[in-house]
């Protein structure tokens, strides 16, 4: 496994412009295209920031990056002339693992109306497709609260979660675990967000989820989620163990 490190440094007083295209523009339209992102980072004393990126074919990524330039996301020209005084790349290769092995886990909500229409969303990232809202779970967050903050985020809609209809593990760009819960509407106004250009509640059948939602991973997930049946779904802590939620299912 190779990893490129990118390491930028910003011109005098531009640090927080510089931060802005690669969080806003470069960044996003590198992962649009497919390049898998290990994280980035700051070092705002010295205008220093580290993107690194996971290369399993180093061939790969570039095709990525090129392909990620066309895009209408990436940066506007003369940026760097604009912004950065510095830029270079390495390669890095682990010497030895250490620690449990790392997966991203992510989840989304199938979310209803008191009509029976699903919410779906329309991301800047993934502007091809509808899809259900969600996001990744972060630190301290069991997945129920970030899923429902998730919603609130994206959409401007209160949601109450009921059930998970499906677990879906990606072997690609991180590995990632997303759960999809199943949901209704319960109070807010639709809007956008800087994460979405559209939200909205829409009339779904099965054979009608391929005319919002082009993408087949996301596809499946919607199909699955018609169905009637919900799982049980269950936070807890240990020493001495506490239920903290427990969504029982439906059958």
């Amino acid at each position: 496994m190779v990893h490129l490190r990118e390491t930028y440094r910003a011109k005098p007083g531009r640090t927080d412009a510089l931060a802005r295209v690669l969080s806003d523009r470069l960044i996003p339209a590198c992962v649009k295209h497919g390049a898998a992102l290990i994280g980035w980072w700051v070092a705002p004393a010295d205008g220093e920031m580290v993107i690194i990126w996971d290369c399993p074919q180093l061939a790969e990524h570039r095709r990525i990056i090129a392909e990620a330039r066309r895009d209408p996301l990436w940066p506007e020209d003369g940026w760097t002339d604009e912004l950065v005084e510095t830029r270079r790349e390495e390669l890095l290769e682990p010497m030895d693992r250490y620690g449990p092995p790392r997966h991203t886990l992510a989840v989304s909500g199938f979310i209803a109306d008191g009509e029976g229409r699903v919410l779906l969303v329309r991301t800047r990232l993934r502007s091809d497709t509808w899809e259900l809202p969600g996001g990744q779970v972060e630190a301290g967050e069991d997945p129920v609260t970030a899923l429902v903050r998730e919603i609130r985020e994206e959409t401007g809609i209160e949601a109450e979660i009921q059930g998970l209809t499906g677990v879906y593990y990606s072997t690609a760009r991180g590995r990632v675990c997303n759960l999809v819960f199943r949901g209704v509407a319960v109070g807010g106004r639709l809007s956008s967000s800087p994460e979405t250009l559209e939200a909205a509640f829409v009339q779904l059948r099965a054979d009608t989820v391929s005319q919002w939602v082009t993408r087949p991973h996301f596809q499946v997930r919607v199909t699955d989620a018609l169905g009637a049946h919900t799982l049980p779904y269950e936070t807890y802590r240990l020493r001495p163990y506490a239920r903290l939620l427990r969504l029982s299912g439906q059958h």
